[in-house]
């Protein structure tokens, strides 16, 4: 592979004191940074937000994602997790809301919980919730399988007060909350599948069943919280206006968390939001108080410390979240806590600073849709490397897991080291990934500068085409050579790999590796591997070493800014062209050196975006049992241990290419995909994950409607409804004079038999909001019916069915087809004419 040498790097020595804006150069050795790109086309960056409304779904779903304007372009703080409701009303929540929202000024998202949705003054509420300009977000509670009796129960939200909230807030009620459930679907559902051995479309039906379920017990309009990385499956679903996750608590790493949901909000067209949660395995931060409840300590030096709060919180205002916040612990008392101050904080800081601009994320990780791939360890499961919740990791997931370590060394430490290891990892070459499934679409794909397929793909070949063109373009892909064979065709003209080696194609480049799935197992690993707390999770495989040399060498030329230092984490964001703004946290407990260093142009100036710092006097500052003396103070070229700090970087950009914001095509109309012998309409398009890039609906034989209930029908009506999926029913397959349907009455049995299947077929039509039905006529008795005969019944027939059609609002299309009349377009003409019904319309066929 050719090599590039980056020149004239400017490198910047952070001399900056705490809170100053001033800063010095100092001189260093331009560095040996490889380009992975050896065209020399310079590094290609994407800069533009999410737009919703931009999305070819956005037309299509029944729920609408919520735009920038509608949270006025700035990043918006959730707060006031609950109200007190007595005897069915809501009382004190002007004063709650006013605590929150005007005196401390805390946020305007508001997060409450279920039993408002019962109280039988919500109107008041939600009154007052738009006149102050205010939100309505994930309102949280519901525990599926659990009956009454307690608080933690499964419930239904009163149609009226959902249409009410609707009526009311518009796309200032963002929904109910499916809250944490991927985690609780994993932990307590996924294992009690039959058959456990399913194959992973299987698997993926067991939950898409299981939320299709639970969305229509909360109302079908959702904000997700999740909290394991299952958000690509529900968002695709529709009905969803934001995606999060609750980070701290006992929950995994929230860099690869947010790759993960980054890649489903784009993939989707779903913005994002961010939350850090007061809990930790052990216990909770509260202030006021300490003591013991629930199996949880409490008190301020219980729970998540105030440090990997603050980083976390200001982590997530740079991965461009619409809403940020913390769970819960804003006051003591009747006055801020630590924590109220910090978020307190953070929301004065956003509003004087402003956006922090475009979280950089050129590189891609693509998955397999059906891959099912969770972290290898969490809190849901003492299972260990398990895809779906049930199937052990194969090569390819060890892949995507040591893939991930690469880029974020140590996350599978997340929630089980007492001294917060792994929630926020070191980012050895930035934050710079979104995970991607195999259904992303081109227009998407085209916006990254790297796509390294991070698993194992199934054979497919309009996935092939999809990462030929991108590359073809100028993306840069990376391949094993497992995933080269098994795609249609191979890549780049190859279908055998057996060297590593960067080839051209088109004007883009393509790495190869020759290991089948890019890792290697361990001489040390055992098939008993457990998870243990305080411990490192041992790894049956690892990253073969000429792979983690070269993907090492692709991911640090991906970088616009570098921040060098030993265990920071790092988050690039453009605001314009040659302007950054850098979050930087140490997130050990020691005093680190760091540097900043330019790697796209001359480094011209830096200015610290000083941050509040009374949080580090607090009690609950550091985890329990973690030794102070070591943190420092920072200064000119350190960082404090456990502190986060943020620059402005402006450079003078060189080399590179910004890749156009192109809108996204729109999603096809009129075509239609033909399902023979389906047993399952949703099951046919679920089992296609790009079918509405393709098609806007299906065609479907008549007795797909004639064999099943109503209630079955209705259901799948309901999902079909909810896709804009458009349904198109065929009879021709069943009109034959014998065996099965007939349309003149020369045997009257038979025709009456026959009339009432057809009486059926378009009364269940409407259970599937089926507007067209596709007829044919049938050939012609042979005895004791004359032709004569046969037209005048064949035009009485088709006369009565337009009528009962237009009853229902159907379309009757009379199909042309070989062997059966009429027997051309003229002779067809003339049936409509002879019929005369404004609902009967010609099919013909472009073949004949």
């Amino acid at each position: 592979m050719q090599q590039a040498r980056l020149s004239s790097t400017g490198i910047l020595w952070a001399a900056l004191a705490l809170g100053a804006q001033i800063c010095s150069f100092g001189a260093a050795e331009t560095p040996n940074l490889h380009f992975t790109n050896p065209a020399g086309g310079g590094l290609r960056i994407y800069s533009h937000l999410l737009e919703p409304r931009e999305h070819p779904d956005y037309e299509r779903r029944a729920v609408k994602p919520p735009s920038g304007d509608a949270f006025k372009n700035q990043t918006r703080f959730t707060c006031l997790r609950g109200f007190n409701v007595e005897q069915g009303r809501l009382v004190g929540f002007v004063e709650e809301l006013d605590k929150f929202t005007k005196q401390h000024e805390l946020g305007e998202v508001i997060w409450p919980s279920y039993p408002i949705l019962f109280a039988n003054n919500l109107e008041d509420l939600a009154r007052i919730i738009r006149k102050r300009e205010l939100y309505l977000f994930d309102v949280w509670g519901y525990v599926p399988g659990s009956g009454p009796g307690g608080y933690w129960q499964q419930f239904r939200p009163p149609a009226e007060a959902l249409t009410l909230l609707e009526k009311e807030l518009g796309e200032r009620w963002l929904g109910t909350d499916i809250g944490e459930q991927d985690g609780r679907y994993v932990g307590g559902y996924a294992n009690q599948m039959v058959p456990a051995s399913a194959d992973p479309f299987e698997q993926y039906l067991n939950f898409e069943r299981h939320f299709d379920r639970m969305s229509e017990d909360l109302g079908r309009k959702h904000a997700m919280l999740v909290s394991l990385n299952f958000g690509h499956y529900l968002l695709k679903q529709g009905g969803f206006t934001l995606i999060g996750a609750e980070t701290a608590q006992a929950l995994p790493n929230s860099q690869v968390y947010y790759a993960f949901i980054r890649g489903a909000g784009k993939q989707y067209g779903v913005p994002w939001f961010g939350n850090a949660s007061i809990y930790n395995r052990w216990g909770y931060k509260v202030y006021g108080g300490s003591g013991r409840g629930d199996g949880y300590e409490f008190g301020p030096t219980k729970g998540t410390s105030l440090s990997l709060m603050k980083r976390l919180l200001y982590t997530h205002i740079l991965y461009n979240c619409v809403a940020v916040g913390f769970e819960n612990g804003w006051f003591e008392g009747e006055r801020l806590s630590p924590l109220g101050r910090i978020q307190q904080s953070a929301r004065r800081w956003v509003k004087h600073h402003g956006q922090p601009g475009v979280m950089q994320t050129p590189v891609a990780l693509l998955l397999d849709f059906y891959s099912g791939w969770s972290f290898p360890r969490h809190l849901y499961s003492g299972d260990v490397y398990r895809v779906w919740g049930n199937r052990p990791y194969d090569q390819g997931d060890f892949f995507t897991d040591a893939v991930l370590n690469l880029l974020y060394p140590g996350y599978q430490d997340s929630s089980y080291f007492h001294d917060e290891s792994g929630f926020i990892a070191p980012t050895p070459y930035g934050d710079i990934a979104d995970c991607l499934l195999s259904d992303a679409p081109s227009w998407l794909l085209e916006r990254y500068s790297v796509i390294l397929v991070a698993g194992e793909l199934k054979a497919d070949r309009e996935v092939r085409d999809k990462l030929e063109a991108f590359a073809r373009q100028g993306g840069h892909l990376v391949i094993t050579a497992r995933n080269v064979e098994k795609l249609p065709g191979g890549i780049a003209g190859r279908t055998n790999i057996t060297e590593n080696a960067t080839v051209t194609n088109g004007n883009g480049w393509v790495t190869f590796f020759a290991s089948p799935l890019g890792v290697r197992p361990l001489a040390s690993s055992t098939p008993s591997v457990r998870s243990e707390i305080d411990k490192p999770l041992p790894k049956p495989y690892a990253l073969d070493p000429a792979v983690q040399g070269q993907l090492g060498e692709i991911f640090r030329s991906q970088g616009l800014v570098h921040v060098e230092g030993h265990g920071l984490s790092y988050v690039t964001c453009r605001k314009r062209a040659g302007v950054f703004t850098v979050g930087i946290a140490n997130n050990g407990w020691t005093e680190q050196p760091f540097r900043i260093e330019a790697a796209c142009g001359p480094l011209e100036s830096v200015r610290e975006l000083p941050l509040d710092q009374s949080e580090k006097v607090a009690v609950g500052y550091l985890p329990e049992n973690t030794d102070a003396a070591a943190l420092g103070q920072g200064g000119a070229a350190t960082i404090a241990g456990g502190d986060t700090r943020i620059f402005e970087v402006t450079l003078k950009e060189t080399n590179v290419f910004e890749i156009a914001h192109v809108k996204p095509p729109p999603r096809p109309r009129g075509h239609i995909l033909t399902l023979r012998h389906a047993r399952s309409i949703k099951e046919e398009i679920l089992v296609r994950p790009t079918f509405f890039d393709h098609f806007d609906g299906v065609c479907v034989e008549w007795n797909y409607l004639a064999e099943r209930e109503r209630a079955a029908l209705h259901a799948e009506g309901g999902w079909l409804k909810r896709q804009g999926a458009r349904v198109i029913v065929d009879l021709s397959s069943g009109l034959n004079l014998y065996p099965t349907l007939r349309l003149i009455d020369n045997q009257h049995l038979d025709y009456a038999a026959s009339m009432a299947v057809l009486s059926d077929v378009l009364e269940k039509m409407e259970l599937l909001s089926a507007a067209d039905l596709v007829i044919s006529l049938h050939r012609y008795p042979e005895n004791n019916f004359n032709d004569e005969q046969t037209r005048a019944a064949f035009t009485a027939t088709l006369k009565s069915l337009a009528a009962q059609a237009a009853k229902r609002s159907v379309t009757l299309h009379l199909r042309l087809t070989l062997h059966k009349p009429p027997w051309n377009l003229t002779e067809a003409g003339q049936w409509l004419d002879a019929v005369n019904e404004p609902n009967l319309k010609l099919a013909p066929s472009t073949a004949l």
